[in-house]
């Protein structure tokens, strides 16, 4: 049985590298404007088409030393870092996986969620927007997941739309009053793809987990900003993009089954 899980978690680290590639790939073309189906990729300095094996997951980017193997000049490291972010998160959904029942419908259903959420991470920590063409396939996968959840669960109609709506409360609805009050004072204090955002988390968290994922995500976001603020890194009006910051509590609650409480607990420990 061991080796059983072994050689399931060797598959999905390869699997969640290949979909962390195709991330970053979908993100690139995105944001050029590029046709998904029919332009390859190519390097972003010299602009040479690659080869397949340049596209390798993790090895291509070892093995050429992180350089470009026809300008030799650095190839971004978030292309790295997304391939071993996406190989780990796909591993550790199958290790930490909560639901029992229909496990393995769920956790696929799961594992394309987190392709649109590493996707939408890495576009929105690039660019500080959450693209439509990502949101909205990724809605429809969560709301399958939820659907099917809640069958396993046995849960009526009513229960069904009550969950949701109080799931939904915490995250989508706080995004959504801070969106008006932008849209009012004509100072915008954040996106509507936050906001669309929420309504995904509500999909597969409780009301409780969606209240510890927007605490926990101003502990990650406070964590990682502050020290960039202090070292000067980026300015105190500069905009920052929460979503990644969202999606990584969304994930660690979800998979932790991490209650309010311990959130509370940590932010008064800090």
């Amino acid at each position: 049985m061991m080796m059983e899980n072994v050689l399931i978690c060797v598959f999905l680290g390869l699997l969640g590298a290949v979909m962390g590639s195709f991330a970053g790939a979908l993100v690139w073309r995105l944001h050029g404007r590029k046709n998904f189906v029919n332009d390859r990729s190519e390097c972003e300095r010299c602009h040479h088409k690659l080869s397949i094996l340049d596209l390798v997951p993790l090895f291509s980017f070892i093995f050429l030393r992180g350089r470009c193997r026809y300008c030799r000049k650095k190839i971004d490291r978030s292309t790295f870092a997304i391939e071993i972010i996406s190989a780990a998160v796909f591993v550790l959904s199958y290790l930490f996986f909560p639901l029992a029942e229909y496990k393995e419908l769920l956790l696929t259903l799961w594992l394309v969620i987190m392709t649109g959420f590493l996707t939408l991470g890495l576009y929105d920590f690039k660019y500080k927007l959450l693209p439509n063409k990502v949101v909205y396939p990724t809605f429809i996968a969560a709301a399958v997941f939820f659907v099917v959840k809640s069958v396993v669960a046995s849960q009526g109609l009513l229960g069904t739309l009550s969950e949701f709506a109080l799931a939904l409360l915490p995250v989508g609805g706080f995004y959504l009053s801070l969106w008006l009050i932008g849209e009012v004072t004509k100072k915008s204090l954040i996106g509507l793809g936050d906001v669309k955002l929420g309504v995904i988390l509500a999909c597969f968290l409780t009301w409780g987990g969606a209240v510890s994922t927007l605490f926990l995500a101003n502990i990650i976001g406070a964590i990682v900003m502050l020290p960039m603020l202090v070292s000067k890194k980026i300015k105190a009006k500069q905009t920052v993009p929460f979503g990644p910051f969202l999606l990584i509590a969304a994930v660690v609650v979800f998979l932790c089954q991490i209650p309010i409480e311990k959130i509370i607990s940590l932010m008064y420990n800090i």
